[in-house]
Order: C-alpha cells, then sequence, then structure tokens
C-alpha cells in the first residue's frame, strides 16, 4: 500500500470523528491532512522516479558491460600476433595473424595456398610495398 493509500485511509478515519471544522482542533487537524496528502503524493512521485531511473541504470550497466566486451575483444585481438610473408608464386606481400595459420592462407594477388605448420615455419617480410 502507498502512501497516498495510506492516508486516504487515515482521512476516512478521521471523517467518522466528525470533528468541527470551525474549531482550532479541526482546522489543525484538516490541515494536518492535507499537509500528509501533499508529502504522500511527492513521495509516491519520488518511488516512481526511483523505479524509472533504477530501470535506466540497469539497461546502462547491461550496455557498459556488452561495450566493455567488445572492447576486450578488440584488444585480446589486437594482442595476436601479425605476420607479413612474400608469396613463394608471385612474390606479392601476404599479412595475416596468427589465428590463420590453422587455416590456408590465400596469397590475395595470385591465389596461391600458403601453408604453415608453426609459427617457426613463417619466414617474416619486414619491408613495406
Amino acid at each position: 500500500m502507498g502512501a497516498a493509500e495510506k492516508v486516504k485511509d487515515f482521512k476516512n478515519l478521521a471523517a467518522e470523528l466528525n470533528l468541527d471544522l470551525d474549531l482550532k482542533e479541526g482546522r489543525l487537524f484538516s490541515a494536518a491532512l492535507e499537509l500528509l496528502e501533499d508529502m504522500a503524493a511527492e513521495l509516491d512521485a519520488l518511488r516512481l522516479d526511483r523505479d524509472r531511473l533504477s530501470e535506466r541504470v540497469y539497461l546502462l550497466e547491461a550496455n557498459l558491460e556488452d561495450l566493455e566486451d567488445a572492447l576486450f575483444e578488440e584488444a585480446e585481438a589486437e594482442d595476436e600476433t601479425s605476420y607479413a610473408v612474400r608469396c613463394p608464386n608471385c612474390g606479392g606481400r601476404v599479412v595475416f595473424d596468427e589465428s590463420a595459420l590453422d587455416d590456408d592462407i590465400i596469397c590475395p594477388a595470385c591465389g596461391e595456398i600458403l601453408r604453415f605448420d608453426t609459427p617457426e615455419d613463417v619466414e617474416i617480410d619486414d619491408s613495406e610495398d
């Protein structure tokens, strides 16, 4: 039960007392009930805002986690060793990373398939084209 509902119940109980609103006590009690209604409305609004903000924070955290995962994956990928070799068929420069060593490496210039069993088999070409 929200604060506004509690104040409403309290107001109904106060109405059963049949207080005379022309007397000081009746006016004081009426003013206190109005204040409670205003405070309860503000409190319920604050709770609603808090719930909305909590939802947004949850979504932002999830998005941030996805972004962090993507960045760390990219950083890990950048940590891989890159190789540049000369194609024995056409002499073209072939660049690939360490993960490609398990697959056939194809020269983009002539289509020759290059195979390396281990990283030690790669003869690195440091020259630039």
